[in-house]
């Protein structure tokens, strides 16, 4: 399907964030923002994104990417991972605005900018799925024991039918854990997915650490509402065409599925 690109300006306090957007010509109702964090170079891995966003476009699926303040082309300081929410929902209200056929968006990212998508997610109701590629979950404390610290059965709690005004308060209370930041990384990922009810897909690579560690603080149950992809052999980047193609296939086919 043919698309357009273009590039964008997008406000977000007193920066302007540099964006592009693809819009097919029948673009789809759910479109996909990817998220990039820290400072990159769009020459080496982060390439595949371009091509991605390509890829998805033209499959009928709107895109949108864009730099953080502080990294590549967008103005203002460096800023952590942890700290990507008001950029996110910049260019995520600019989203709708480019293509106003969309109802509904997924956000993308890898390694740290997954994290980042993951604490945005539960914030936004207009984010229905996230698609997380090897997320960051390495702590300055060992990740067991902060995955031993981390709550269980408040997901199982709140999937039960006919939630009482008790079970909203819980609800509440979960999204104010979620969102404390001086809890353990690998205890704010686990908050953070749980108290998101969109779709998750997570595409894991087989030859990186960073996979490794986050898969180790899944237990079953967190497992049973995502679906996982494991590209074996891959390194953290999926950095050959292969694990690229394998990549923006999985993703395309999941985010029309449901």
């Amino acid at each position: 399907m043919i698309s357009e690109q273009r590039a964008l300006l997008i406000d977000c306090h007193d920066c302007h964030l540099v964006g592009v957007v693809n819009v097919p010509e029948r673009p789809i109702q759910r479109g996909v923002m990817i998220v990039t964090a820290s400072s990159q170079y769009r020459a080496g891995s982060h390439r595949q994104m371009t091509l991605l966003a390509r890829t998805l476009a033209s499959a009928g699926i709107p895109v949108l990417r864009f730099d953080p303040r502080g990294c590549g082309d967008s103005e203002g300081p460096v800023r952590g991972f942890d700290e990507l929410g008001d950029d996110i929902a910049s260019a995520m209200k600019e989203f709708f605005i480019q293509v106003p056929e969309m109802k509904e968006s997924v956000i993308l990212g890898l390694c740290d900018a997954a994290t980042a998508a993951a604490f945005y997610g539960y914030t936004d109701t207009s984010v229905t799925g996230l698609v997380l590629m090897n997320p960051w979950v390495r702590p300055s404390a060992s990740i067991p024991a902060a995955a031993a610290a981390a709550p269980r059965g408040e997901l199982d709690f709140w999937m039960g039918v006919g939630a009482t005004d008790a079970q909203f308060a819980a609800r509440h209370a979960m999204r104010l854990r979620a969102g404390d930041t001086k809890q353990a990384l690998p205890q704010r990922m686990l908050r953070s997915l749980e108290c998101f009810d969109g779709q998750v897909l997570l595409v894991l690579s087989g030859n990186d650490r960073i996979a490794r560690e986050f898969c180790g603080l899944l237990d079953t149950r967190m497992l049973q509402r995502c679906r996982r992809v494991d590209i074996e052999q891959a390194n953290h980047t999926f950095s050959t065409s292969q694990w690229r193609d394998r990549v923006a296939q999985e993703s395309a086919n999941w985010i029309v599925s449901w």
